[in-house]
């Protein structure tokens, strides 16, 4: 509801825009298009659902609980951006000003068209972004580093 308002918002403000929910089945319309669940074990929907981030230019995660923050890092592996706020671990996948930007718990749609409305009118900032996301993903938030950590943790472990 919060992302269908920001974009509701943007188009109301002479930003126009199109927002995939991707996840969850409703009503589409010209402005927000309902993507439904992806199965990822499918290779077909593998790439239906690798399409979406491929089109995207932010993913928006105004999440009202978030343990993991696993779809910021797959949006990152694609250099896009996440706006989102700071609720479980958002506040860390999501680094603010790095890979995306992180609002204060509960911000209203407004302060997310707040953030889109500055990247829409600084395309430098906003490619800047881009550059900063995908560096991000390469070098903390990818499975080759986390197995890395987690092989440097336990080896700790044992050796103590």
């Amino acid at each position: 509801d919060i992302a269908i308002e920001v974009s509701r918002l943007l188009n109301q403000q002479g930003i126009p825009n199109v927002l995939r929910v991707v996840g969850l089945e409703g009503e589409s319309s010209d402005s927000v298009h309902f993507m439904g669940l992806y199965n990822k074990t499918i290779p077909e929907e593998l790439a239906g659902y690798i399409a979406n981030y491929r089109w995207a230019n932010f993913l928006i995660h105004p999440a009202r609980f978030e343990a993991a923050g696993i779809v910021p890092s797959e949006a990152a592996a694609f250099g896009v951006p996440t706006i989102t706020n700071n609720v479980g671990g958002l506040g860390t996948t999501v680094a603010d000003g790095v890979s995306g930007v992180v609002l204060p718990e509960h911000s209203p749609p407004e302060a997310y068209a707040q953030v889109f409305r500055r990247f829409y009118h600084d395309p430098q900032a906003y490619q800047q972004l881009v550059h900063s996301t995908r560096k991000r993903f390469e070098e903390e938030l990818n499975w080759d580093i986390a197995a890395q950590r987690l092989y440097e943790i336990v080896l700790s472990a044992v050796n103590e």
